[in-house]
């Protein structure tokens, strides 16, 4: 595993095209059923996704080969939060159209 500015292994650092998206206001804006792919290159590491959504029921999917964390939020209200460690998915509901947050990450 990669800390934060301090590379001890062999890998590419900014293997992610979507760098820098760390925060919310650098957000990727994806598009619905379309395939994404993002790199977590240290801990602490954080990507940030953002996706407007209507009202309905949605299954996210992950595949990740080192365990990792995921929130998917609007505003200030969680709608769900997962844990990866090698393929996963979740289901959630929106009440009603909004822009919502993916957020992507490791803590160690």
């Amino acid at each position: 595993m990669r800390y934060n500015k301090i590379v001890d292994d062999k890998v590419e650092l900014f293997k992610d095209k979507n760098e820098f998206n760390n925060f919310e206001y650098l957000a990727t804006k994806i598009i619905l059923d379309e395939l994404q792919q993002g790199y977590i290159d240290y801990a602490g590491d954080v990507d940030i996704y953002t996706l407007k959504l209507n009202k309905g029921n949605y299954t996210i999917n992950f595949k990740s080969d080192k365990p990792i964390n995921v929130e998917i939020y609007s505003g200030e209200n969680n709608i769900l939060s997962l844990y990866v460690d090698k393929n996963n998915e979740g289901q959630f509901s929106i009440s009603e159209g909004q822009e919502v947050k993916i957020k992507v990450y490791s803590k160690n």
